[in-house]
């Protein structure tokens, strides 16, 4: 039994090796399925309420029997800024169905997120600020990008990890408002 031990030993590095490629093997998977819902973030209701980027008191709950997609972004993120137009699009071509929608400016200062806004058109709709990342936590969020939908009793229906598509849009989005 003695002489196995060095053995062991041995194998050690190798097993790191084996460990490692196999967690990035499952991390390089997951990232190319962006887009893909996490059933352990949907079926649940948040309770999303803060102040918004202009002062202003707010509760997801307000939009109960609207379609919402909340968006968690900030000023800092260039996906964020790539996918803002089709958010924008997205949200003023199907408001007359049902369609809202929520930023959750995440990690970011106030006075950039501000200048991010007034530079590419908020769209009308409340950005929760998130300094501290708290609200994105609660969401399930990860990163920058993500968008979450809500169905109209304000349960999570999907989830897009990564910039919003025109594909993922009409995959999930456009037949939500016609539920």
């Amino acid at each position: 039994m003695v002489g196995a031990l060095p053995r062991v030993r041995r194998l050690r590095p190798a097993l790191a090796v084996v460990l490692a490629t196999i967690l990035a093997a499952v991390l390089a998977y997951g990232l190319a399925r962006k887009g893909s819902t996490d059933p352990a973030v949907i079926r649940r209701t948040p309770d999303l309420a803060g102040s918004t980027l202009d002062g202003r008191d707010f509760r997801l709950a307000g939009l109960r029997g609207h379609v919402v997609l909340v968006n968690v972004w900030a000023s800092w993120c260039g996906p964020c800024r790539e996918e803002l137009p089709l958010l924008l699009d997205t949200v003023r071509r199907y408001a007359p169905r049902g369609l809202r929608a929520v930023g959750v400016d995440t990690r970011d200062g106030r006075p950039a997120a501000r200048a991010f806004l007034e530079g590419s058109g908020d769209g009308g709709f409340p950005h929760l600020f998130d300094p501290d990342g708290r609200l994105a936590v609660e969401l399930g969020a990860f990163g920058v990008p993500e968008t979450f939908l809500l169905d109209r009793n304000g349960v999570i229906v999907r989830r897009r990890v990564g910039p919003l598509t025109e594909e993922w849009i009409e995959a999930n989005v456009l037949p939500e408002l016609a539920a």
